[in-house]
């Protein structure tokens, strides 16, 4: 349900991504398709996030460094 939800508000990402994109002066053909495939990614990241357990998300990064 919160992955579903989280790809679901990718549409209020998307919306989110293009007004800046066009205020950075990002030309709208270009920046669209880029947008549209990466707005999802932030939101299911977060979500995925709060699927894994504190404990193995501790013992992840201490085994990196």
């Amino acid at each position: 349900m919160i992955r579903s939800f989280a790809l679901t508000f990718a549409a209020v990402t998307l919306r989110v991504y293009l007004p800046l994109s066009v205020a950075v002066g990002l030309p709208f053909d270009v920046a669209y398709p880029v947008i549209a495939w990466v707005c999802w990614v932030p939101n299911l990241l977060v979500a995925e996030w709060l699927f894994v357990p504190r404990s193995r998300l501790r013992a992840h990064v201490a085994a990196l460094g």
